[in-house]
């Protein structure tokens, strides 16, 4: 009778399960997908899990709550959230919707080498019993090597990967935000490339604005690069996004020495310079040996202008749409003369400029020609220009003078289906090929 007394009574703590919250893996890159789970939850219980990630003096928060499926568990992979910061099914939908108070301050940039962390909580809904967890996020793994670069003119940022030898090797060009584009380079070196971060106006000793920028430069930064003792000077790419974009479809198409060539809201043609205080004066983005490389100026677009009389943001697209209708054929880049595959990745609500219709502009003119090479092509519905943010709630927080089009979560899950076809695509042509 003892004993079935005591059973009787140690029966509801034993029935409550412990609440254990995990990611996994708790260390991550930051493209790498994590899984969120929550277990110990009662069965069609609600639990609600927080992330906090510290953003300078600000935190920045998400938060979604889920219903416990029969095992008593919630996998953020499997499940959406019922109410939260986010909808649907999205494994890392609590990380990219992570925003802060609207009367925060502005956050300063992401540190590349340094980690980001981020703290989760989970608590269950009517009880007092909550679980933690941390997730350690990084740009660059640790042992990833990082050089400031001041040589022959260039200015830039070098990533090299922990294992010594000779490896394949990336060029990586920004767009018209200017100087690097460390996030991607940081990336990649953690994935075993070594990636050369050049800047190539808006920094330091460069010229401030995008007009006649010398191809030289940007071929001398790949020289540059064939030169290290980390590379092997035969397995050569280039990776750029918007104006970058144009800028490896170019080098690609005027030197055959590319391997392999990744634009990430690409254009077809080459453009009209941009000058960041104001107009451009109809000059070019590049030159070539002294002389304009072709271009599309812009058109006089009544539409376009008008809407500078309201608040921003402010489209583009529009300009580049109009402007496009009679190009110069001489301004399309052509991108039959690349050497070696090429991949495209565009959002169909790109409000920079049509990169969705600039990529099958491409892909044809390729498919014309016939080109040996197997060329991919991958364009998002509801996505914008902004592709390759890492899994990081990039504009969450206040509009930018320039709509960038999509939506943070068109964005982000188009990134979760791109990221690991570039990897793959580099891999295939790139790291893993010998010549």
């Amino acid at each position: 009778m003892l004993n079935r007394c005591l059973w009787l009574a140690l029966l509801p703590a034993l029935s409550q399960a412990q609440l254990v919250l995990t990611t996994d893996p708790a260390e991550a890159l930051m493209d790498q997908p994590v899984r969120i789970t929550a277990r110990g939850v009662p069965p069609g219980k609600t639990v609600t899990i927080t992330a906090t990630m510290q953003r300078g003096r600000a935190p920045w928060k998400a938060q979604a709550s889920y219903v416990a499926d029969s095992d008593g568990a919630v996998n953020l992979t499997r499940q959406a959230p019922v109410t939260g910061s986010y909808s649907g099914v999205d494994a890392m939908g609590l990380l990219w919707s992570l925003a802060p108070a609207a009367d925060a301050p502005p956050a300063p940039p992401f540190t590349i080498i340094d980690p980001v962390d981020t703290s989760l909580e989970a608590a269950i809904e009517g009880e007092s019993q909550t679980a933690k967890a941390r997730l350690r996020r990084w740009f660059a793994r640790p042992g990833v090597r990082m050089t400031e670069i001041r040589e022959s003119g260039l200015v830039g940022r070098l990533f090299e990967p922990q294992a010594r030898g000779r490896h394949a090797a990336i060029l990586v060009l920004g767009g018209s935000e200017g100087g690097y584009s460390s996030i991607a380079s940081s990336i990649m070196a953690s994935r075993g490339y070594v990636a050369f971060s050049l800047a190539y106006f808006a920094i330091e000793d460069l010229p401030k604005d995008l007009i006649n920028v010398p191809i030289e430069y940007l071929r001398k930064g790949l020289d540059w690069l064939r030169a290290r003792e980390s590379v092997d000077p035969a397995r050569l790419a280039v990776m750029g996004g918007s104006k970058g974009a144009e800028a490896a479809l170019l080098l690609g198409s005027m030197f055959p020495d590319m391997r392999a060539v990744v634009a990430i809201s690409p254009t077809h043609a080459a453009w009209q310079g941009i000058a960041m205080g104001g107009d451009s004066g109809g000059r070019p983005s590049w030159t070539w040996q002294g002389k304009p490389v072709p271009f599309i100026p812009y058109a006089n677009v009544p539409s376009f202008t008008a809407q500078f009389s309201k608040p921003g943001p402010y489209k583009l697209i529009e300009l580049y749409r109009v402007s496009a209708e009679k190009p110069d054929p001489a301004a399309v880049i052509p991108v039959e003369k690349i050497n070696g595959p090429v991949m495209l990745i565009s959002g169909k609500d790109d409000q920079m400029w049509p990169s969705a219709w600039s990529a099958e502009l491409v892909m044809a003119r390729r498919k014309q020609a016939q080109v040996p090479f197997p060329d991919e092509n991958v364009s998002y519905e509801g996505a914008g220009h902004s592709l390759w943010s890492a899994y990081l709630p990039m504009g969450a927080s206040r509009p930018g003078q320039w709509d960038l089009g999509g939506t943070l979560a068109a964005n982000s899950r188009a990134f979760a289906d791109a990221r690991p076809k570039v990897l793959a695509f580099l891999e295939q042509n790139l790291k893993a090929a010998k010549r």
